[in-house]
């Protein structure tokens, strides 16, 4: 979206760790002027990326899956140029909630919590944000500006249903990982998880069901 907002203004580069998740964002470029260049890379070494600096960095729903995200912020900090901006955006899976659906949706949620604290993750980390780009500043003595937004999106307007039903559905691929570490009753059942996430998807689209997605963006300004 930014290459095709700035055609002639930016020169991207995207990362990710999966090399399908790579191939499906270059053909997803393929009518851009000027491509994006795509690298299967670990976010825990973005050092290892080059000696290029950049003007925006853009972390999307990932922080909240990684153990020790302090580690990405500041490596992701470090590569800013003067000025330079980091944008994040994160969940908050204590906000996040579908009622009224066919399944027990607070135990579907409550199992996605217990997973990913069970692996050292931060599910509430969309409120933490704020917090956590200042302490990763300060210990590396940077100057920094640092402003949060909360964005919760629902599903009161019909355009956020279809986007809510879709995230849920992209989000399947989870489901091994929750039924491997959750603490609840969906233990070992990852069918059983899939199932929830398939009803909480319809429950978006449902006029009966309240549907909200809580989510948090921080901007830290790079100021020396």
């Amino acid at each position: 979206k930014l290459q095709s907002t700035f055609p002639n203004e930016l020169i991207v580069t995207g990362l990710d760790l999966v090399e399908e998740n790579i191939e499906l964002a270059r053909r997803s470029c393929q009518h851009c002027k000027v491509p994006p260049t795509f690298k299967v890379e670990n976010a825990y070494r973005l050092n290892d990326i080059g000696d290029e600096k950049y003007d925006i960095i853009t972390i999307r729903s990932l922080l909240y899956t990684l153990p020790d995200a302090d580690v990405v912020i500041k490596q992701a900090l470090r590569k800013l140029n003067k000025h330079g901006i980091l944008h994040i955006l994160d969940e908050d899976y204590e906000i996040t909630n579908v009622a009224n659906t066919h399944l027990d949706s607070e135990l579907f949620f409550e199992s996605m919590r217990s997973a990913f604290r069970e692996q050292r993750c931060n599910p509430t980390m969309g409120r933490d944000l704020l917090a956590l780009c200042q302490s990763c500043s300060a210990e590396l003595n940077m100057k920094t500006d640092v402003k949060i937004t909360n964005l919760c999106v629902t599903n009161e307007e019909d355009t956020n249903k279809r986007l809510l039903h879709d995230m849920y559905l992209s989000w399947r691929p989870y489901a091994a990982f929750i039924a491997a570490n959750t603490k609840t009753s969906l233990k070992n059942n990852k069918s059983l998880v899939i199932q929830h996430y398939e009803d909480v998807a319809k429950g978006c689209l449902s006029p009966t069901s309240r549907a909200i997605w809580g989510v948090f963006t921080a901007t830290t300004t790079r100021l020396d």
